[in-house]
């Protein structure tokens, strides 16, 4: 068998008929389809037994609530394909998607594969990008996509296909009981990937927004947790004797993104927990230009003055006074760190 389609489940009775059509209406010749009831207390296991009388071939697996990485590493274990594809029970997929995915899995033998997506069914998910024919290992591939892209690889599990050899020789798997469980997973997989390729062409819909998200929803936990994710990443780099600066200029923005949140959701009293001192020194690590420096700088001074600065929103001389004073800072510190 050569690809499983794994779909966790839990309380998406609003969205789960729309997933599982898109994914039946797929040519499945060569796939499975697991399904993991993650203790759904809605009509979402209902909706999974009245399909699997329709379509015997969908595997249906019940547990406990353990939380979407608990759910994807049980299908995950379960799975005979020779790829998996994860896909989001509240998101559906596109139209021939599979047939794009095999075809793709025959070309190019790669252990990781990326595609692109969209959202909410309106617009293309990630801005258009450039991508060589090239098989990368997955360093190559991340820092190869930020200098050809100016941003980074997208993150999100479901625009990708496994490799489950690669996945198991590696032992990657999601960590559970955290939020942005696919930032670790991702920037590991990319660490650990001899071959990585990608096509810019969208086999799923991304449901943005939607209420009850935790992309949407924003609580405390989201903002440790993200710092968690950046933490046992740079424990990990360290312990492999590994340092590239687009890896860390990642998660740099991982960072910022974190302080952004803390300003907007008024969070600033969870600031200790969530930017410690390591968490500083990780940050720097990620500096790659004198922009960077300046919101480095800015976030340990006052983060509503980095989020005002980075929105161009202070007074133009505050504005001028900045950039002359840390942009001084930040050649010394240039000039230091290159002798």
């Amino acid at each position: 068998m050569l690809l499983s389609i794994i779909i966790p489940v839990y309380n998406v009775e609003q969205y789960l008929c729309e997933c599982l059509d898109s994914v039946f209406a797929q040519d499945l010749a060569d796939c499975e389809v697991i399904v993991v009831n993650d203790g759904s207390t809605d009509n979402s296991r209902q909706i999974l037994t009245e399909y699997q009388a329709r379509c015997p071939e969908l595997i249906i697996i019940d547990q406990e609530n353990k939380g979407l990485s608990g759910a994807r590493n049980v299908g995950m274990a379960f799975a005979k394909g020779e790829y998996l594809y994860f896909l989001d029970s509240d998101d559906y997929m596109i139209p021939n998607a599979v047939d794009t995915m095999i075809k793709a899995i025959n070309s190019t033998k790669a252990e990781v594969i990326g595609f692109n997506a969209m959202a909410n069914g309106e617009i293309i998910y990630i801005p258009s990008f450039k991508v060589s024919d090239n098989v990368k290992s997955g360093i190559d591939f991340l820092c190869d996509f930020y200098i050809d892209n100016g941003f980074y690889p997208y993150v999100n599990v479901p625009i990708y296909v496994y490799q489950k050899d690669f996945l198991n020789s590696k032992q990657l798997s999601f960590k559970v009981g955290i939020y942005h469980e696919d930032v670790l997973f991702s920037l590991l997989v990319f660490y650990y990937s001899k071959s990585v390729s990608a096509f810019n062409v969208p086999v799923f819909n991304y449901r943005q927004h939607r209420d009850g998200s935790i992309c949407t929803d924003i609580k405390e936990k989201n903002l440790l947790d993200r710092s968690i994710v950046c933490r046992e990443l740079n424990t990990f780099f360290i312990n492999e004797n590994f340092f590239n600066k687009h890896f860390y200029n990642a998660m740099f923005y991982q960072y910022h993104y974190n302080l952004i949140l803390a300003d907007t959701n008024n969070f600033t009293h969870i600031l200790p927990v969530i930017f410690r001192r390591e968490d500083k020194i990780i940050m720097k690590k990620g500096i790659t230009c004198e922009y960077d420096y300046k919101l480095w700088i800015l976030s340990i001074i006052n983060i509503k003055f980095m989020n005002k600065f980075n929105k161009n929103r202070l007074p133009s001389f505050f504005r001028r006074f900045i950039n002359i004073t840390i942009g001084i800072l930040f050649k010394i510190q240039f000039s230091k760190n290159s002798k």
